[in-house]
Protein backbone atom coordinates (compact mmCIF):
# COMPACT_ATOMS: atom_id res chain seq x y z
CA UNK A 1 0.00 0.00 0.00
CA UNK A 2 1.07 3.43 -1.23
CA UNK A 3 -0.03 6.76 -0.25
CA UNK A 4 1.47 9.77 -1.62
CA UNK A 5 0.71 13.90 -0.70
CA UNK A 6 2.73 16.93 -0.72
CA UNK A 7 3.34 16.91 3.11
CA UNK A 8 3.70 13.17 3.88
CA UNK A 9 4.48 9.89 2.08
CA UNK A 10 3.21 6.41 3.57
CA UNK A 11 4.21 2.81 2.82
CA UNK A 12 2.85 -0.81 4.08
CA UNK A 13 4.41 -3.78 4.24
CA UNK A 14 3.63 -7.50 4.78
CA UNK A 15 6.89 -9.84 5.65
CA UNK A 16 4.61 -12.00 6.80
CA UNK A 17 5.63 -15.41 4.75
CA UNK A 18 9.25 -14.14 4.43
CA UNK A 19 9.77 -16.17 7.57
CA UNK A 20 7.92 -19.90 5.87
CA UNK A 21 8.91 -21.81 2.47
CA UNK A 22 6.68 -24.32 1.19
CA UNK A 23 10.02 -25.84 -0.47
CA UNK A 24 11.68 -26.28 2.64
CA UNK A 25 9.18 -26.85 4.54
CA UNK A 26 10.84 -24.40 6.99
CA UNK A 27 7.89 -22.43 9.46
CA UNK A 28 9.66 -20.63 12.17
CA UNK A 29 5.93 -19.26 13.65
CA UNK A 30 5.63 -16.12 12.27
CA UNK A 31 1.91 -15.43 11.82
CA UNK A 32 2.31 -11.63 10.57
CA UNK A 33 4.60 -9.17 10.05
CA UNK A 34 3.17 -5.91 8.89
CA UNK A 35 6.08 -3.00 8.55
CA UNK A 36 4.29 0.64 7.87
CA UNK A 37 6.51 3.35 7.07
CA UNK A 38 5.31 7.34 7.59
CA UNK A 39 8.43 10.05 6.10
CA UNK A 40 7.07 13.68 7.16
CA UNK A 41 9.57 15.92 4.95
CA UNK A 42 11.90 16.68 5.18
CA UNK A 43 13.33 14.76 8.98
CA UNK A 44 10.95 12.72 10.79
CA UNK A 45 10.63 8.74 9.39
CA UNK A 46 8.22 6.57 11.58
CA UNK A 47 8.37 3.18 11.44
CA UNK A 48 5.26 0.98 12.89
CA UNK A 49 5.71 -2.62 13.16
CA UNK A 50 2.76 -5.18 14.29
CA UNK A 51 4.33 -8.55 14.88
CA UNK A 52 2.56 -11.86 16.05
CA UNK A 53 3.55 -15.48 16.34
CA UNK A 54 1.97 -19.17 16.85
CA UNK A 55 3.44 -19.07 20.15
CA UNK A 56 4.85 -16.85 22.66
CA UNK A 57 8.18 -15.13 21.60
CA UNK A 58 11.31 -13.15 22.48
CA UNK A 59 10.87 -9.92 19.85
CA UNK A 60 14.38 -8.03 18.86
CA UNK A 61 14.10 -4.82 17.10
CA UNK A 62 17.46 -4.30 15.18
CA UNK A 63 19.28 -1.15 13.97
CA UNK A 64 22.84 -1.06 11.94
CA UNK A 65 25.13 2.04 11.67
CA UNK A 66 28.86 3.16 10.60
CA UNK A 67 28.85 6.03 13.02
CA UNK A 68 28.74 6.11 16.94
CA UNK A 69 25.50 5.28 18.81
CA UNK A 70 24.38 6.27 22.71
CA UNK A 71 21.76 4.71 24.58
CA UNK A 72 19.45 7.44 26.84
CA UNK A 73 17.39 4.86 29.15
CA UNK A 74 15.92 7.46 31.15
CA UNK A 75 14.13 8.79 27.76
CA UNK A 76 14.14 5.45 25.90
CA UNK A 77 15.93 6.85 22.86
CA UNK A 78 19.06 6.53 20.80
CA UNK A 79 21.19 9.50 20.38
CA UNK A 80 24.02 9.11 17.12
CA UNK A 81 26.68 11.40 16.52
CA UNK A 82 25.16 12.35 13.30
CA UNK A 83 22.67 14.57 14.98
CA UNK A 84 19.40 11.88 14.96
CA UNK A 85 17.48 10.98 17.80
CA UNK A 86 15.34 7.88 17.71
CA UNK A 87 12.11 7.50 20.45
CA UNK A 88 11.16 3.50 20.66
CA UNK A 89 7.86 2.82 22.15
CA UNK A 90 6.86 -0.62 22.54
CA UNK A 91 3.76 -2.88 23.50
CA UNK A 92 5.64 -4.49 26.24
CA UNK A 93 8.66 -3.28 28.33
CA UNK A 94 11.49 -3.56 26.37
CA UNK A 95 15.48 -3.08 26.89
CA UNK A 96 17.76 -1.55 25.00
CA UNK A 97 21.67 -2.20 23.86
CA UNK A 98 24.61 -1.90 21.36
CA UNK A 99 27.20 -4.00 20.84
CA UNK A 100 30.18 -3.10 18.08
CA UNK A 101 30.40 -7.13 16.32
CA UNK A 102 28.25 -9.15 14.46
CA UNK A 103 26.71 -11.99 15.74
CA UNK A 104 27.69 -13.72 12.16
CA UNK A 105 31.74 -12.10 11.45
CA UNK A 106 31.16 -10.21 7.97
CA UNK A 107 32.90 -11.83 4.68
CA UNK A 108 33.30 -11.16 2.02
CA UNK A 109 31.79 -14.43 0.13
CA UNK A 110 33.00 -13.81 -3.68
CA UNK A 111 36.58 -13.10 -2.09
CA UNK A 112 37.87 -10.70 -4.34
CA UNK A 113 37.26 -7.33 -4.58
CA UNK A 114 35.31 -4.24 -6.79
CA UNK A 115 37.54 -5.02 -9.33
CA UNK A 116 37.56 -8.80 -9.62
CA UNK A 117 41.41 -8.66 -7.50
CA UNK A 118 42.26 -9.58 -4.50
CA UNK A 119 40.85 -10.30 -1.01
CA UNK A 120 38.72 -8.07 0.59
CA UNK A 121 38.54 -6.99 3.91
CA UNK A 122 36.78 -4.99 6.40
CA UNK A 123 38.29 -2.48 9.07
CA UNK A 124 34.54 -2.01 11.15
CA UNK A 125 32.12 -4.22 12.57
CA UNK A 126 30.18 -0.89 12.97
CA UNK A 127 27.44 -0.49 15.82
CA UNK A 128 24.46 -2.60 16.35
CA UNK A 129 21.29 -1.17 18.50
CA UNK A 130 18.72 -3.82 20.13
CA UNK A 131 15.35 -3.34 21.31
CA UNK A 132 14.05 -6.56 23.00
CA UNK A 133 11.23 -7.46 24.43
CA UNK A 134 11.82 -8.29 28.36
CA UNK A 135 9.00 -11.40 28.11
CA UNK A 136 8.00 -13.56 25.60
CA UNK A 137 4.89 -12.81 23.74
CA UNK A 138 2.32 -14.60 21.36
CA UNK A 139 1.93 -10.32 20.01
CA UNK A 140 4.14 -7.18 19.59
CA UNK A 141 3.98 -3.85 18.88
CA UNK A 142 7.33 -1.61 17.81
CA UNK A 143 7.08 2.27 16.91
CA UNK A 144 10.26 4.16 16.39
CA UNK A 145 10.32 7.36 15.51
CA UNK A 146 13.66 8.77 13.65
CA UNK A 147 14.07 12.35 14.02
CA UNK A 148 16.53 14.07 12.21
CA UNK A 149 17.17 17.85 12.79
CA UNK A 150 16.73 17.06 16.77
CA UNK A 151 13.82 17.91 17.58
CA UNK A 152 12.61 16.12 20.47
CA UNK A 153 9.86 13.52 20.54
CA UNK A 154 7.10 14.82 23.41
CA UNK A 155 4.46 12.41 25.01
CA UNK A 156 1.61 13.88 26.92
CA UNK A 157 0.81 12.44 30.76
CA UNK A 158 0.00 8.31 29.53
CA UNK A 159 -2.94 7.62 31.47
CA UNK A 160 -4.94 4.34 31.10
CA UNK A 161 -8.15 4.55 29.19
CA UNK A 162 -10.27 2.18 27.60
CA UNK A 163 -8.72 3.06 24.24
CA UNK A 164 -5.22 3.27 25.99
CA UNK A 165 -4.61 6.24 23.24
CA UNK A 166 -0.93 7.53 23.49
CA UNK A 167 -0.68 10.97 22.52
CA UNK A 168 2.39 12.59 21.03
CA UNK A 169 4.46 15.48 19.91
CA UNK A 170 6.71 16.10 17.02
CA UNK A 171 7.02 19.95 15.74
CA UNK A 172 4.42 20.86 14.04
CA UNK A 173 2.77 17.46 13.95
CA UNK A 174 0.72 15.91 16.61
CA UNK A 175 -0.34 12.16 16.82
CA UNK A 176 -2.60 9.64 18.05
CA UNK A 177 -1.51 6.25 18.77
CA UNK A 178 -2.27 2.62 20.57
CA UNK A 179 0.74 0.17 21.18
CA UNK A 180 -1.34 -2.41 23.55
CA UNK A 181 -1.57 -5.57 21.65
CA UNK A 182 -5.07 -6.29 23.35
CA UNK A 183 -6.41 -3.18 21.91
CA UNK A 184 -7.18 -2.29 18.34
CA UNK A 185 -4.74 -0.94 16.17
CA UNK A 186 -4.40 2.94 16.19
CA UNK A 187 -1.98 5.45 14.37
CA UNK A 188 -3.26 9.02 12.85
CA UNK A 189 -1.82 12.20 13.16
CA UNK A 190 -2.39 16.00 12.70
CA UNK A 191 -0.58 19.02 11.51
CA UNK A 192 -2.02 22.50 12.41
CA UNK A 193 0.17 24.07 10.75
CA UNK A 194 -0.77 22.81 7.27
CA UNK A 195 -4.13 21.06 8.30
CA UNK A 196 -2.81 17.78 7.03
CA UNK A 197 -4.42 14.42 8.74
CA UNK A 198 -3.23 10.84 8.17
CA UNK A 199 -5.60 7.72 9.20
CA UNK A 200 -3.34 4.42 9.05
CA UNK A 201 -5.67 1.89 9.92
CA UNK A 202 -8.86 3.77 9.06
CA UNK A 203 -10.74 4.60 12.72
CA UNK A 204 -13.24 6.19 13.67
CA UNK A 205 -11.72 8.64 15.83
CA UNK A 206 -12.67 12.11 17.78
CA UNK A 207 -10.08 13.67 15.34
CA UNK A 208 -11.12 11.99 11.97
CA UNK A 209 -15.42 13.01 12.91
CA UNK A 210 -13.87 16.79 11.99
CA UNK A 211 -13.83 15.26 8.61
CA UNK A 212 -17.08 14.70 6.29
CA UNK A 213 -15.72 12.21 5.00
CA UNK A 214 -16.64 8.42 6.41
CA UNK A 215 -14.11 6.18 6.82
CA UNK A 216 -13.44 2.23 6.18
CA UNK A 217 -11.84 0.64 8.45
CA UNK A 218 -8.74 -1.18 7.30
CA UNK A 219 -7.77 1.58 4.92
CA UNK A 220 -5.49 4.35 4.99
CA UNK A 221 -6.29 7.87 4.73
CA UNK A 222 -4.49 11.15 3.81
CA UNK A 223 -6.44 14.03 3.86
CA UNK A 224 -4.25 18.10 3.13
CA UNK A 225 -6.79 20.40 3.82
CA UNK A 226 -6.97 22.98 6.17
CA UNK A 227 -10.39 22.53 7.22
CA UNK A 228 -9.87 22.49 11.18
CA UNK A 229 -10.31 26.20 11.55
Amino acid sequence: RLVQGTTLAYVKSDASLAYKSTETKENFGVKKFVRHYLLLPPQIIIILDELESDKPAEWQWLLHAENSLTIDKLTHQLLSSDSCIVKFFSSSPSSMSIKDSFDIPLVNFRFVDEDGEGLTTFDTDQKHFTLKSDSRNSKQRFLSVFSFGNDKVEETKYTESKEAIRNLHLGDWEINMVTDTEKEALFELFNSKTGTYFNMFGNKTEWSAKWTQNLRQGNSYLLEKDRFN
